[in-house]
């Protein structure tokens, strides 16, 4: 009979996942870690499963995408044909896993950082002027605050902007009141 620690690290070289092959050796997850912890052949041992495991998940990806699977057609429950459908979404991830530079996602969050510290420190402004109470920064706010804001009319004395005029701070909105 084969062992616990051999049935779960054969599931796990098949793919499956973690829990999948604590069901399949009848143990729970907590002892194969203990198990993973105490043991570090078997830890090793782990380790070039779940890689094995990936290799058969890309494989199959792979499969889907590239070669198809054949899928049966009916008509009036009579079997008619029999036609290859291919995974468009399984070859996207399989170009994105692949080839990186060409297929990932690119997300360009700096324009939204920039404009929401402007905006801000817009609102920041326009409140003390409005003589709301704004409850006092701490030591390391304060000193944060003041290198945005200086950061804020460098900026805008580079592009050549003015600073904001007095009557445009009914303009602003503050979204917490």
């Amino acid at each position: 009979m084969e062992s616990k620690r051999a049935i779960f690290l054969e599931r796990l070289a098949e793919g499956r996942t973690i829990a999948s092959a604590c069901t399949a050796a009848g143990v729970g997850r907590t002892t194969v870690y203990a198990w993973r912890e105490a043991d570090t052949v078997f830890a090793d041992a782990w380790d070039a499963a779940i890689e094995a495991g990936d290799d058969v998940i890309e494989d199959e990806i792979r499969r889907r995408a590239i070669e198809g699977v054949e899928r049966k057609v009916f008509y009036q429950g009579e079997h008619i044909d029999t036609v290859r459908d291919y995974s468009d979404a399984m070859l996207a991830l399989l170009a994105k896993a692949r080839m990186p530079h060409r297929y990932r996602e690119r997300y360009d969050v700096n324009q939204t950082i920039d404009v929401r510290i402007d905006h801000a420190a817009e609102l920041l402004a326009a409140r003390k002027r409005a003589g709301l109470v704004i409850d006092a920064p701490s030591a390391p706010e304060a000193a944060l605050a003041a290198s945005l804001s200086q950061g804020l009319d460098d900026a805008r004395a580079r592009a050549g902007l003015q600073q904001a005029s007095e009557g445009t701070d009914d303009e602003l909105v503050d979204p917490f009141d």
